[in-house]
């Protein structure tokens, strides 16, 4: 058992280095379509649309090949990154998600990570985002930050400033019309004409219902698609976790024009 363990780590991380060799060293040479986004941005939507559009793999959960694709992962700005694409989100709806996304033991975690989470913050009952959001939030940009991702959202967002060789989208305009959201995108990457039957067609076979069979707003805690809508963080947010949040990312919101000034609390 400690030897299969030993090869499944291994793969991994063979994996992960060739992924970031990928990104950094060959996304010209390859003429590779790079999608970053802070966690529970919706890249993998967005990544499902460009790629079914384009007609070029998106090597989801396998290992990437040397050879053009979409690849989708969670970095900040390089200047090395080709045909790079920054999915944005309300940060206040993307740390709502993750809540539930660690919180709420959906098959796609590993219970050891989800054990670890509860560990760092121990909450009485974890549904209680009322009471528990404030601690978690104080987490996600102080410690949290400082393990798997490096950044904490905050940081994702300032590192993409004044950055014009970016295609630039927000989750939000997506979920307001992802056809021509998804028609903008095509056009900044050069593509002459696009089709916009066929964008049409793919955004409804990847639509919330379709994938979930549920509306958007029917919500599913256990589910990686859980809510699929924007503004939730209104439903999570007390005071409080609202004074926690501006304090780290007010800056944030206002930059990508989530809110006008502070006074949004």
């Amino acid at each position: 058992m400690a030897k299969n363990e030993t090869r499944s780590k291994i793969a991994i991380s063979t994996s992960a280095l060739k992924r970031l060799a990928l990104w950094h060293l060959f996304s010209t040479k390859l003429d590779l379509v790079l999608l970053t986004e802070f966690p529970k941005s919706g890249g993998t939507w967005l990544s499902k649309l460009i790629a079914s559009y384009l007609k070029i793999p998106f090597p989801e959960n396998e290992s990437a090949k040397f050879e053009k694709a979409l690849l989708h992962g969670h970095h900040v700005y390089h200047p090395n990154f080709h045909n790079l694409i920054c999915l944005n989100r309300d940060g206040r709806d993307i740390l709502v998600s993750y809540y539930y996304h660690m919180f709420s033991g959906m098959k796609e975690i590993k219970s050891s990570v989800v054990n670890d989470f509860r560990k760092n913050l121990n909450f009485k009952d974890y549904q209680d985002t009322k009471v528990n959001l404030p601690k978690y939030i104080e987490y996600m940009f102080t410690q949290y930050n400082k393990g798997k991702f490096r950044f904490s959202w905050s940081e994702f967002v300032q590192s993409f400033y004044g950055k014009e060789d970016v295609i630039h989208v927000k989750y939000e305009d997506l979920l307001a019309d992802a056809p021509q959201t998804l028609n903008n995108i095509l056009v900044q990457l050069n593509e002459e004409q696009v089709d916009i039957a066929k964008v049409k067609s793919i955004v409804n076979r990847f639509s919330f219902k379709n994938q979930t069979n549920r509306k958007p707003g029917e919500e599913d805690t256990k589910s990686f698609l859980r809510k699929g809508i924007a503004g939730d963080w209104k439903n999570h947010f007390s005071p409080k976790a609202c004074q926690v949040f501006d304090h780290y990312a007010g800056k944030e919101l206002i930059h990508l024009g989530y809110e006008k000034d502070h006074n949004w609390y």
